[in-house]
């Protein structure tokens, strides 16, 4: 992630006060995701990526990203139920608020109805997002 140009947009922009992440779905892809090196690796730049977050912005958001339908094709859920497990222990000890999208849409039991293509969200499943996020913005 960190190697990619908009990495550096992120971290060079101007006077931030908040940033809202969620990193996950795309890796759960069955021809990236592999058991072993890359869940190791996945975990070391993501814990990095929050503290780097962390140190350049006043508020920092992470969203658990949301399961997938299990007949989409190309994304695996159990994949992003560990991210949902994972995540809230990578972001231990630092100040930050979570978001767990994962539960908002069903978890193991995702709503169809939040879903364009059994992956990505729709319109109801924006609101859900949109949702999820005012009640932490305005706290």
């Amino acid at each position: 992630y960190t190697q990619f140009p908009q990495w550096q947009e992120a971290l060079n922009c101007a006077t931030p006060d908040i940033c809202i992440f969620m990193l996950g779905t795309n890796d759960s892809h069955k021809n990236l995701y592999n058991d072993g090196e890359f869940l190791a690796a996945f975990k070391d730049e993501y814990k990095q990526i929050l503290k780097a977050l962390k140190s350049k912005y006043e508020r920092l958001i992470v969203m658990i990203p949301p399961p997938c339908l299990n007949d989409n094709g190309d994304h695996r859920s159990d994949i992003l139920k560990k991210w949902a497990q994972l995540i809230p222990e990578l972001a231990n000890g630092l100040e930050l608020s979570i978001v767990n999208l994962f539960e908002a849409f069903g978890a193991d039991s995702p709503h169809k109805g939040y879903y364009m293509d059994n992956v990505h969200p729709n319109q109801e499943g924006y609101k859900v997002i949109a949702e999820s996020l005012r009640d932490i913005l305005l706290q």
